[in-house]
């Protein structure tokens, strides 16, 4: 027997809500394209591993690549936009279209229940982090953008932690397990 949690993909297709007028295009669009990421990399996981627990997050995995692809270029963001589902002369929207899908799930209150978002992103410090991309982390995804030196891992992973800690009011204290990229496979 298998058993699936499908809550952060249910979660997804909430995105579909509006929440400020002058974003529901935008917010629409990116909904469509956030539910089909999601349910194509479902469908991809349970295929990979069909008798075992699934438990993950298309939101994070959007969002996270959506980062990802705005500060990449040429091929690299066409490919990224692609499985994002941007077209691409979509991809000069791409920022816009995530701020309003972030503006939309910044703080979602539903009853009781209350839903922070926090992203960052942390490019090993031998990158130069160029400062319009910085600004653009902040601007349209909420996001903190600052190199990290990954030679002292410890170091790299308590700055983390407690990055997550902190934005999640000590729930999370630990995001997952960390995996090492090396540059063969940063650029593969």
């Amino acid at each position: 027997m298998r058993a699936t949690l499908t809550l952060p993909l249910a979660f997804t297709l909430l995105m579909s809500i509006p929440t400020n007028a002058s974003a529901k295009d935008y917010e629409e669009s990116m909904s469509q394209r956030a539910n089909g990421f999601g349910f194509t990399m479902y469908h991809r996981l349970v295929k990979a591993k069909p008798k075992q627990n699934l438990f993950f997050s298309p939101y994070s995995l959007y969002v996270a690549l959506g980062m990802t692809m705005v500060g990449a270029q040429g091929a690299t963001a066409n490919e990224i936009g692609r499985v994002l589902r941007f077209l691409g002369h979509e991809l000069r929207t791409a920022p816009t279209s995530f701020h309003a899908l972030l503006l939309s799930t910044h703080a979602l209150r539903r009853g009781k229940s209350l839903l922070r978002v926090a992203n960052a992103i942390w490019p090993h410090r031998r990158f130069r982090l160029e400062s319009r991309f910085a600004k653009l982390m902040r601007r349209s995804f909420f996001a903190k953008a600052s190199p990290l030196d990954y030679d002292k891992p410890k170091r790299a992973r308590t700055i983390i932690n407690r990055w997550a800690a902190r934005k999640t009011k000590q729930h999370i204290k630990q995001p997952g397990p960390y995996t090492h990229l090396t540059l063969p496979t940063t650029y593969s």
